[in-house]
């Protein structure tokens, strides 16, 4: 849900609305930031949707199901190594497969989680002889990324960074 900045910012005013009940006090300072942070989502959402919309090819590779509403929304497919979790084994026979679509596909990149150890993603880039790439599904930051400041929105613009990258984008 998160990853898509058009379904966040659905929530927005619901939050907002929550915290207010809570603390009535900063009730305009809730709403202030939630208008900011909408502005924000908007932004985010005109950069994706500008930024995919000419590429050379609109399937990823990724660790795991943690993008489906962002491909949904920028009309994208992600094929996961690991399913739902990022700690589960594919089988040979999916090892294959993602093969088998990197191939079909033309893939160049095979994205990792920061937060998960890489090394299934890693072997399967090596396997196929292309490079990983982290594409963040924002469900923590790591030490460095804290130490730099580092937001939703830098995490949503560096994923589409990324993306554009991996896709071949115009």
């Amino acid at each position: 849900l998160w990853l898509d900045p058009v379904r966040v910012e659905t929530s927005v005013a619901t939050i907002a609305a929550g915290f207010s009940r809570v603390d009535p006090s900063g009730t305009a300072v809730f709403q202030a930031n939630a208008a900011k942070l909408r502005q924000d989502l908007a932004r985010i959402d005109g950069l994706f949707a500008a930024g995919l919309q000419t590429c050379a090819r609109r399937v990823f590779i990724t660790q795991h199901e943690a993008f489906a509403y962002l491909a949904a929304r920028y009309n994208l497919t992600q094929v996961a190594i690991q399913g739902l979790s990022p700690d589960q084994e594919p089988t040979p026979a999916k090892v294959q497969e993602i093969l088998n679509v990197i191939n079909a596909t033309g893939s160049k990149v095979v994205f990792f989680e920061e937060l998960v150890n890489p090394a299934v993603a890693q072997t399967l880039a090596n396997e196929a002889k292309v490079q990983t790439m982290v594409l963040s599904p924002i469900e923590g930051l790591t030490a460095e990324e804290r130490a730099n400041g580092d937001t939703y929105l830098s995490l949503m613009e560096m994923n589409l960074q990324n993306l554009r990258i991996a896709l071949e984008c115009a």
